[in-house]
Parts: C-alpha cells; structure tokens; sequence
C-alpha cells in the first residue's frame, strides 16, 4: 500500500509539472497563426505607408508655399534690401524659393537681378507633381505689397500631387487674392 500510494504520488508530481508548459504542436499552430495574421494585415500596412508618404509630400509643398509668402511679409530688417520679391518655382519632384529682383512673367530674360536660392525641397522618391504648366509653375510674392501674389494674377494656382504606388492624388490650391493654401 505505502508503494502504491508513493508511485501515486510521483505520478501527481510529474502531471501536474507538465500542464504549465507548451507542446511542440501547440507552438507551431500558433506560429503558423500569427504568420497568416501578417500575410493577411501587411497589404492594408503598405497602403498605409503610401498614404502617409503623399500626405507628407502635400504638407512640405504647403509649408513652403507659406514660408515664401511669410519671407514676403517679414520686417524690412530681415529682408535683403536688394530684392522686392520671393519666388517658389515647382518642379516634378519638389520646389525651390528665390529672393530676386522684379520677379515676373519675363523673369528668364530678367538680367537686372541674379536669383538667390533660398530653400529647395525634394519629394519622397514615388510622389509626383503631375500637373505643372511649365509657364505657371511658379508663384511670386511681392514684399511691397505685403506678400501678395503678384505672379500669377487670377484664377486659383493648383498642383495636383500623385504617388506612384498608389490610385490617389490630392490637390493643392492657392487662392490668388487671399493666398490661402488648402488641400483637397
């Protein structure tokens, strides 16, 4: 009886120090589970990062477009005496600010001022400004007139932003006469 009860008793001791642990098996569905899960979520992951790059994209366009403007309106003390005006000029792939001398329509035959770069600012590499006009890709903002757009003069500047992994696109427009920046 006493062998009974002590075969018993290790019998207890050995069951009870398995049931906390993991079987092999139990492991590996597991692991298997979790495998699926991310195959499964990592599309909705990179559409994600698209997303977030084009968004970023728009946000640094816009910022510089409201930097020019605000360059325009700074104190005369910051401003360089010799230029009466701030350019941002687009490119396919990003943006550049000028500080020049009568900035306008003729401003490539324009030899009374050489244009000092200020900023440039390149896209994330799948981002692309998709509608420039290449005689308005520019916006000129005139420090005489207290940052307002003296080039172009009417209608609403637009540039639409598209990325290239991605159906979407978004658009940012200028308004001329109040020269508000607003994405859509």
């Amino acid at each position: 009886m006493n062998l009974q009860a002590s075969n018993l008793k290790s019998y207890k001791l050995q069951a009870t120090s398995y049931l906390g642990a993991f079987t092999l098996i139990e492991l590996m569905v597991t692991i298997s589970i979790m495998v699926m899960l991310l195959i499964v979520a990592l599309p909705s992951f990179r559409t994600y990062s698209y997303t977030n790059e084009l968004d970023r994209a728009n946000e640094t366009i816009s910022s510089g477009i409201v930097e020019a403007q605000t360059l325009a309106l700074a104190s005369p003390t910051d401003k360089d005496v010799t230029h009466d005006s701030y350019k941002i000029e687009f490119t396919q792939n990003g943006y550049k600010i000028y500080s020049g001398l009568k900035f306008g329509e003729d401003f490539a035959n324009n030899t009374n001022s050489q244009p000092k770069e200020i900023k440039s600012n390149t896209l994330p590499k799948n981002v692309v400004i998709s509608n420039i006009n290449l005689s308005a890709n520019r916006l000129i903002y005139s420090i005489q007139d207290q940052g307002r757009i003296s080039y172009p003069t009417s209608g609403t500047f637009e540039l639409k932003l598209t990325h290239n992994k991605l159906s979407k696109s978004q658009t940012i427009s200028v308004n001329l006469v109040t020269g508000q920046v607003s994405i859509r």
